[in-house]
């Protein structure tokens, strides 16, 4: 399994109702479409740093998905309300689960 961490704070002005209705057609019209998708988790910290968790069942369906996720229709009001200059991502090989 591979876990996809994408870290992110929002533009200015955009409400938490506005980024958690844009993450969900995202998540409907891209992620659970997608070849490998396991499950998703979208936490928000008390200091306004959202991080995305994504579980794919390989790193390939997890690259596969990143190469394609912003020019997808579905995605585009995701990445409409996201600081691009505040974007950490990061991808990890599951070695044990406890």
């Amino acid at each position: 399994m591979t876990i996809e961490i994408a870290q992110f704070k929002i533009k200015a002005g955009v409400s938490d109702a506005e980024v958690l209705t844009a993450s969900q057609e995202a998540h409907d019209g891209f992620l659970t479409t997608y070849n490998g998708f396991l499950d998703r988790e979208l936490l928000k910290s008390s200091d306004e740093e959202w991080i995305d968790i994504v579980r794919w069942e390989t790193m390939e369906d997890a690259q596969k998905a990143m190469q394609n996720f912003m020019g997808h229709p579905s995605t585009k009001k995701f990445g409409e309300v996201i600081d691009p200059s505040s974007i950490k991502m990061m991808h990890c090989e599951v070695v044990k689960k406890y």
